[in-house]
């Protein structure tokens, strides 16, 4: 019927936008988060130039925070950056994340049903850089308290986590004007302080 015809009509319409209007195209992936539009990006070659183009523009600073212990052998963090990381906006180069040394670390004082729960460190720490894009540098420091500030509203307070488990990760896209540059340094065991020279040579 003509009902149908008019539906093909606009369709195709659509079609034919999608496929060949740049503006439209770069407008409409500018919606999706990052990994939707890398995604996004192997439909065609106008796609994939268009989601570069937005790439390039997303150069703030995301961060994921997690505070909430729940079941599973994942640390809290992990978690966190899993269902985070399908809805943000950035696609990051350089990750520092800063955990709490209870639960991430496992340590052997903790009481008898902590230790039911104890992870093995660098088995979070892989867990974490998987979740990450191959080329992204991952920095990571664990403290026996952290203070997090809880997602979801710009008005929430920042909380003094001692015990239980909590972590924050700030995701550091491609910025212009901005290189990141690491280091690695060594600790003098027997006085417990830092070769300054080392923090002189990394500027």
């Amino acid at each position: 019927g003509r009902g149908g015809g008019g539906a093909m009509e606009s369709a195709a319409k659509g079609g034919y936008v999608l496929a060949n209007l740049a503006e439209v195209v770069e407008r409409v992936l500018g919606f999706l988060p990052t990994k939707a539009l890398l995604r996004a990006a192997c439909v065609c070659r106008l796609w994939r130039e268009c989601a570069r183009r937005t790439l390039r523009t997303r150069q703030r600073i995301a961060w994921v925070s997690a505070l909430e212990p729940g079941p599973g052998e994942n640390h809290a963090l992990v978690r966190a950056l899993t269902r985070e990381l399908e809805k943000v906006h950035v696609l990051p180069q350089t990750v520092l994340y800063i955990a709490d040394a209870e639960t991430f670390s496992g340590h052997e004082e903790c009481h008898e049903q902590k230790k039911a729960r104890k992870r093995n460190s660098k088995e979070t720490a892989l867990a974490l850089e998987k979740l990450l894009p191959k080329r992204c540098q991952v920095l990571g420091l664990v403290t026996p308290g952290i203070v997090v500030t809880p997602m979801g509203s710009s008005n929430n307070q920042p909380q003094e986590i001692e015990e239980g488990e909590a972590g924050f990760a700030l995701l550091f896209p491609k910025i212009d004007g901005v290189k990141i540059h690491t280091f690695h340094f060594s600790k003098d065991v027997k006085n417990r302080v830092f070769d300054e020279s080392k923090f002189a040579e990394a500027g």
